[in-house]
């Protein structure tokens, strides 16, 4: 008994020994770890004191302030509002990443705790100022910066973005199948021009569209960047972008309708006289067409250099109209004014002859006052009546203006640009 409560209570100090090792040891590393996270912490406000402290934000970070400092660009367009043709202008969502070298600013990483970076917020270092050169409304106060990420070898990167409204200018000649080429300029701010150079670090821009900031008239093709000089040290940046109009709408809306009133107007001509429903019947389709055209004239801005395909054929559909009218009215009032008269042989002789064309016979004999004794038969069935004349006059006409229709209607379909 007294040999294993001497052996228990030798070990009992040993077990005490071991846990308060295993508490120093866990004590250590704890206390090695708040140092090592201090190290970092101290390493970074080191790092941003430093880089503060090196670069003013007013003034260019170049050696010789005489000379310019490059600034390299990436335009991003995120989003086009509307491309307003009555106005000329169009809203769009853009985005820049900007990459400048810092001359007077650099450091050893392994004297910062191995950092060789640092992120500052817009406005503790110099930032280039860049502006909309044909800004038509910009929104916002001005173009706002992301942080800025510092390299060690003087490396600066950051991104701007902003919505702006930039004019740009249209050409209406094939509208509602139309394209447009709208340019965003980007320059220096600054009170000197030449101090900052942009150039573009690609030739085409990158498209990150996203669809609540889309307008779904227009649907964007081609993009395209350069940097151009203005003056002598004096460059801008410029953003090319091409849009082509969806024109379903309008087809549906004002194209068909068009087409569907013009083929109405020739088929006046097999509405009988006696019915005396031809002339109210042209007019309705002529306030028709003056409506429609009122309607297309908001819809397009006015442009003087051009007219648009689409107010052409409007336009052409009117004036045919308007014929189709006039052609009812003198019909009409022939009929009224000759209904109890009979027909003369000279009038009966162009009842004949039209009656000809209208058969599309290959050879017509000639017709004169004294000559036509070989109508004899066919002048004693046609002048009982003056609708003879009238029905033959109307399937001339009817012919005639069926064919003007049906010739606008290829030369449209064959016209369009092929989009």
């Amino acid at each position: 008994m007294e040999l294993t409560s001497h052996k228990a209570s030798s070990s009992s100090p040993q077990n005490k020994c071991a846990h308060l090792q295993t508490r120093m040891k866990i004590l250590l590393l704890f206390w090695m770890c708040l140092y090592a996270e201090g190290t970092l912490f101290d390493d970074m406000v080191r790092l941003r004191s430093y880089v503060t402290d090196t670069v003013e934000k007013n003034v260019r970070p170049v050696s010789n302030q005489s000379e310019h400092i490059l600034v390299k660009v990436t335009p991003y367009i995120l989003g086009y509002n509307g491309l307003d043709a009555k106005e000329q202008t169009l809203q769009s969502t853009f985005s820049l990443r900007l990459e400048w070298t810092q001359e007077i600013l650099s450091w050893n990483a392994s004297d910062f705790g191995g950092l060789d970076y640092v992120v500052l917020s817009a406005g503790q270092i110099w930032t280039p100022s860049i502006i909309v050169s044909n800004s038509v409304k910009v929104s916002g106060d001005s173009i706002s910066f992301s942080d800025i990420l510092v390299h060690s070898n003087g490396i600066t990167q950051t991104y701007a973005s902003q919505s702006i409204e930039s004019s740009c200018p249209v050409d209406i000649q094939w509208f509602p199948f139309d394209s447009q080429t709208c340019d965003i300029e980007f320059s220096n701010g600054g009170v000197r021009n030449s101090d900052v150079v942009l150039f573009p670090s690609t030739s085409e821009i990158g498209v990150s569209l996203d669809s609540r900031l889309l307008n779904q008239e227009w649907k964007l093709t081609e993009t395209h960047v350069s940097s151009r000089e203005i003056a002598p040290g004096y460059n801008r940046l410029g953003m090319k972008l091409t849009f082509v109009r969806q024109p379903l709408s309008y087809v549906v809306n004002v194209l068909v309708p068009a087409h569907i009133l013009s083929l109405m107007s020739v088929l006046s001509f097999k509405i009988p006289l006696d019915c005396g429903e031809r002339i109210s019947y042209c007019t309705s389709l002529l306030l028709t067409y003056v409506v429609l055209i009122d309607m297309v004239s908001a819809m397009i801005p006015n442009v003087p250099k051009n007219i648009s395909l689409m107010q052409i054929i409007i336009t052409y559909q009117l004036a045919q109209g308007a014929l189709v009218t006039v052609c009812a009215i003198l019909m009409t009032k022939y009929r009224v004014n000759n209904s109890t008269r009979t027909t003369t042989k000279d009038e009966s002789k162009l009842c004949v002859f039209l009656t000809h064309c209208c058969k599309r016979k290959s050879k017509v004999e000639d017709i004169d006052a004294v000559g036509g004794h070989s109508y004899n038969n066919e002048l004693d069935e046609l002048v009982t009546r003056n609708e003879t004349l009238l029905n033959a006059v109307d399937r001339v006409l009817f012919s005639f203006f069926l064919c003007l229709y049906v010739a606008l209607l290829t030369i449209v379909i064959i016209g369009l640009p092929n989009n």
